[in-house]
């Protein structure tokens, strides 16, 4: 496959005459059937010379094929979702990895994901035996940051494929590589939240790692991070993301960016992770489906108050304006308390402080902004359309207390 054409075909994609495109994107289609055409794509986003915006039309053009098109048989349907050539299919998957390591651009990055997450979900492990070999190799040196967050993707996109597998389906594939990997995630996520370090790549790694954690306990909790010691770090870890001080540069931001950014989401994951841990897993779910009562006994009677404590301390701080809390992680910290509260054993611990959690949180939760009255007073149309959206996020405060 002509690398050079393949660039000007992309190149054309984008240029505002119509005429143009049309003729790009009919030359483009067809060398979409080549062999060779997705290794000259890699060869286009591997290189530090394309113009950007040409990388950016490759980058999507080569993911939509690869998600319609790599699970597709020669007697599958031919045209635009012709079978990827089976020989084809090992280049793609060795050159994959190191294509997202190079790459520094964070949309272009984006783009990979969904091909890295297709590859997984029908190669692993039988036609890709030394994924997990080639991840850890990426955590071996610390300094190199593109290494690193491929690393911790790479493994975020495989926990991710065992998200909807309960241990029964997954015990013995997925228990082997917690074992094996979890101690250096763990030890990953404490070193960049007691660093202090600020920047962008540092808060998505860290984001990446509480999803992880999400993965691979949102249908089942598996058996090693039912252990004592290893659920207590992984727990303590937690808060120490609820705890950490969020980066000047991301405080500087208004609420709304602010929301966006890795560290904020991190937080938001780690109060979401525990009120999951705890709904799921450690109270008398309605399904009752999950029957770990060392488990539960160990949440409710040694997690359970110290984490109370750790949120009153939050909400406190909070209320005091010497912390900032989004609007995501505030939902999760309610539904926490809400739970606590429908309890008998955990009522107790929450009772004290019920009038608190009314006046400092509940109320404060539900009052109206002054933007907000002076929408109901000058655009009552608009307001009901605010507060209809209010209904319709799930993860905000408001819908929190007034479940």
């Amino acid at each position: 496959m002509n690398v050079q054409a393949l660039h000007e075909y992309f190149l054309g994609t984008v240029q505002a005459d119509q005429s143009v495109r049309e003729e790009a994107e009919l030359q483009l289609q067809n060398a979409s059937h080549l062999v060779g055409f997705l290794g000259a794509c890699l060869d286009i986003l591997e290189s530090d010379e394309v113009n950007p915006v040409v990388k950016k039309a490759c980058s999507i053009y080569f993911k939509n094929k690869i998600v319609k098109c790599w699970r597709l048989e020669k007697s599958d349907v031919e045209g635009s979702n012709a079978a990827i050539d089976h020989d084809e299919k090992p280049l793609i998957r060795d050159r994959i990895i190191p294509v997202i390591v190079k790459v520094h651009d964070r949309s272009i990055r984006n783009q990979l994901v969904p091909v890295l997450s297709t590859l997984i979900a029908y190669d692993f492990p039988a036609n890709w035996p030394n994924y997990l070999d080639i991840t850890l190799s990426l955590f071996e040196d610390m300094s190199d940051m593109n290494k690193l967050y491929t690393g911790v993707l790479c493994f975020s996109e495989l926990a991710r494929n065992f998200r909807w597998q309960s241990n029964d389906k997954r015990t013995q594939s997925l228990d082997p590589i917690i074992e094996r990997f979890f101690p250096s995630l763990l030890q990953l996520g404490k070193q960049i939240v007691s660093s202090g370090e600020d920047s962008f790549d540092c808060g998505e790694i860290l984001k990446l790692i509480l999803k992880v954690f999400k993965f691979v306990t949102y249908i089942d909790l598996p058996a090693p991070l039912q252990q004592g010691d290893t659920i207590v770090n992984w727990i303590s870890f937690h808060v120490d993301v609820i705890n950490m001080k969020l980066p000047d540069n991301v405080m500087t931001l208004d609420e709304d960016d602010r929301s966006l950014s890795p560290w904020v989401k991190s937080q938001k994951w780690a109060y979401a992770n525990l009120q999951r841990i705890f709904q799921r897993y450690s109270s008398r779910n309605l399904t009752g489906k999950f029957n770990y009562p060392e488990f539960r006994t160990m949440f409710l009677n040694h997690f359970i108050p110290e984490l109370l404590a750790v949120f009153f301390k939050r909400i406190q701080a909070w209320r005091a304006q010497e912390a900032w809390i989004s609007k995501a992680s505030l939902y999760h910290l309610i539904s926490f308390l809400e739970q606590c509260a429908t309890l008998k054993s955990t009522w107790l611990l929450v009772k004290p402080h019920i009038n608190y959690v009314i006046s400092e949180i509940a109320f404060p939760s539900l009052l109206q902004s002054d933007e907000h009255l002076e929408m109901f007073e000058d655009d009552p149309q608009e307001y009901i359309h605010m507060i209809l959206d209010v209904y319709d996020e799930s993860n905000s405060p408001e819908m929190a207390v007034k479940h």
